[in-house]
């Protein structure tokens, strides 16, 4: 089976997520919801389960708070995306000082899923699966 080097890039980063979950106590589907909600640009997590107990298992990372050191590892073995900001324009006379921008800093604060999710309405549409 051929696979692209971005492919293996990938796996090498997952076999070194897996020790990091067991170390954090939690399956590697918590740790992939925490970590994405404990971003400070991420507002909500869009996730796709197929069967309650996935949608179950899912939420259940939503109540995870990771700690700001298995944070960082996982910033170690998957660097975050450089962002880099706009340009920002010349001051508009020589006693304005220039704008420049701050660049975003992670709120180590727990984030849920919106309640949308959390409530019947949403188990109620998944049960045709579950039948």
């Amino acid at each position: 089976m051929m696979t692209s080097l971005k492919d293996e890039h990938r796996l090498d980063a997952v076999e070194q997520l897996i020790p990091l979950a067991q170390e954090a106590g939690v399956p590697m589907t918590h740790l992939a919801i925490a970590f994405a909600i404990a971003h400070p640009g991420v507002t909500s997590a869009i996730i796709g389960p197929r069967t309650m107990e996935q949608l179950d298992d899912l939420l259940a990372g939503a109540e995870v708070t990771l700690t700001d050191e298995i944070l960082d590892q996982i910033d170690t073995i998957v660097p975050p995306a450089q962002i880099s900001a706009p340009p920002t324009r010349p001051p508009t006379s020589p006693s304005a000082p220039a704008i420049k921008p701050t660049p975003p800093t992670r709120s180590r604060s727990r984030r849920r899923l919106t309640a949308s999710l959390d409530g019947p309405a949403w188990r109620g549409a998944c049960d045709h699966q579950t039948q």
